[in-house]
């Protein structure tokens, strides 16, 4: 009894390209600057975004614990009795 598969696969699977290799010219220098300029201009717009988002919640969190002041310490309660056992004194 053998086992033919319903579907021919072969040995290996064949890879074919279909495109060959695209070559590019290297950037001039001007385009290497303006790169520069754009990438470090968005760091630092990054930088200044967090540092507003940082100064806002130490803000708000000032706020808060000036609007709403700790609340005093709870005393804690005596366990509850059964019905039916004394008190104990």
């Amino acid at each position: 009894m053998t086992h033919d598969p319903l579907i021919a696969v072969p040995a290996e699977p064949v890879i074919e390209a279909s495109s060959p290799e695209v070559q590019r010219p290297a950037p001039s220098v001007e385009q290497q600057q303006l790169a520069d300029d754009v990438f470090t201009r968005e760091q630092a717009q990054v930088i200044s975004t967090l540092l507003g988002v940082q100064t806002g919640l130490a803000i708000v969190h000032h706020l808060v614990a000036e609007t709403f002041p700790p609340r005093p310490a709870v005393e804690a309660l005596p366990p509850r009795r059964k019905p039916g056992e004394k008190p104990d004194e």
